[in-house]
């Protein structure tokens, strides 16, 4: 028999909330809204985040914050609030 050989690191609802600077209460809201990844429930009163589908959320959420190319092209890439502020007359 082949053994696989895997590391997989759990997190408890208080690490998870103290990983994003919440209150564990958010962290449940979060879930039961559908906007963060279920624990997986290991008896009645015991429920672990995988630390991988944390770690996967979070790039989602960089994915969705990133520049779009329309976006860009639409408003000007070169466009900045500073740039902006530089044309203002005097």
């Amino acid at each position: 028999m082949e053994r696989t050989n895997y590391q997989r690191a759990f997190l408890d609802v208080h690490a998870v909330a103290r990983r994003y600077d919440v209150k564990r209460a958010t962290v449940w809201a979060w879930m039961q809204q559908g906007k963060f990844p279920q624990p997986i429930r290991l008896t009645a009163g015991c429920s672990r985040w995988a630390l991988n589908d944390l770690q996967k959320w979070e790039d989602e959420k960089r994915a969705e914050r990133a520049p779009r190319p329309e976006w860009e092209e639409r408003n000007g890439a070169s466009s900045s609030a500073a740039g902006r502020l530089n044309d203002l007359p005097a």
